[in-house]
């Protein structure tokens, strides 16, 4: 049994995936599997995955026949694993060379510590030098151990990340979150801290690449997943007597959302197909009518545009769009003044 399993799921990652496989194979930690699983990609992905399984035995390949999406695959490759400790990578990520060992060393030491966080560093694409060497850190609350209730508590809001190593047996008991196409895998985060005894953090880093925004600014429709995926935390945390707490604090940040998305609906929705704007409105109106307004604090209701008016979906449409507008004339003299 290795010490690590490390699980990568691959989608047309060919451009980033070598800097990533390089850095996983040159580890520190030489006790480790590497578990690539591709999911039907349309380019050369899968040929590089298997250029470098015949280079080196401890990377493990497999390949689905239709694309599933990255929870269904991140869920094969954890089928495959046997590490004693588990983490993901993303096909576009990297590693420190020593961050799989000083994770694995914190786990190894501290019998009561089930979950520790990588140092998360963002890396923004130079423009210019069309590299990723622009970094900075993500704005975590520093801790050296909590409960694991309260680091779940805090990924509500992401006032932790959610890049970790994680004892298996936990990770083989709550498996990737497969309810959404999308957003889901944040479930998962939320529930490996609730499942966790304690949650620390070490000092290897896990290097995030965030890609450039498009220019087109189309409209992107995934982000209403969102609020499937919230809906399937929330059945999980009602079903667990000991989460009432994380209940309202999550109930108020579905709130919040419903409001953000349908703010960025009134934005967009001019450059939507008449199906797509029909698709936006069922959502948001299913998730108005799914909240529970006993758990959200009068700060969060009372407020004009926030409150939820139960009795009339088509009253809180009416008042949600005036102060839509109220708010983009605001932004606007806003801008004008600088």
């Amino acid at each position: 049994m290795p010490k690590v399993s490390v699980l990568v799921a691959v989608y047309n990652a060919e451009k980033y995936l070598q800097a990533c496989l390089d850095s996983l194979l040159n580890q520190s930690l030489k006790d480790i599997e590497i578990v690539c699983v591709d999911d039907a990609s349309t380019d050369n992905s899968l040929s590089l995955l298997n250029e470098y399984a015949a280079k080196d035995s401890r990377l493990k390949v497999a390949t689905l026949a239709k694309n599933s999406g990255i929870s269904h695959t991140r869920n094969v490759a954890l089928g495959m694993s046997t590490g004693e400790y588990v983490c993901m990578v993303d096909s576009d990520d990297w590693l420190s060379d020593d961050a799989l060992q000083l994770s694995a060393e914190v786990l190894d030491n501290e019998p009561a510590v089930d979950c520790v966080l990588f140092d998360f560093i963002i890396a923004e694409r130079d423009d210019v030098q069309g590299t990723y060497t622009r970094q900075r850190r993500y704005n975590s609350m520093a801790f050296s151990r909590i409960s694991g209730l309260r680091a779940c508590e805090l990924s509500l809001d992401w006032r932790i990340h959610g890049l970790y190593m994680i004892r298996r047996a936990i990770h083989l008991q709550y498996p990737y979150d497969e309810s959404s196409p999308v957003y889901s895998d944040e479930n998962t985060t939320r529930v490996h801290y609730w499942a966790s005894r304690e949650v620390a953090q070490c000092a290897g880093k896990y290097f995030y690449r965030q890609h450039t925004e498009s220019a087109t600014h189309a409209p992107n429709l995934n982000k209403y997943y969102r609020l499937d995926a919230y809906k399937s935390l929330k059945q999980f945390l009602q079903s667990h007597t000991d989460t009432h707490f994380l209940c309202s604090r999550f109930e108020e940040m579905r709130w919040l959302t419903v409001i953000d998305l349908y703010f960025e609906y009134y934005k967009t929705r001019r450059q939507l197909s008449r199906a797509d704007r029909r698709m936006v409105i069922k959502r948001l109106k299913e998730a108005w009518q799914d909240i529970d307004l006993s758990l959200l604090s009068d700060k969060e209701t009372r407020k004009f545009g926030y409150m939820p008016l139960r009795f009339s979906w088509l009253a809180f449409r009416m008042q949600a769009e005036l102060y839509f507008f109220v708010r983009a004339m605001r932004d606007r003299l806003r801008q004008g003044k600088k």
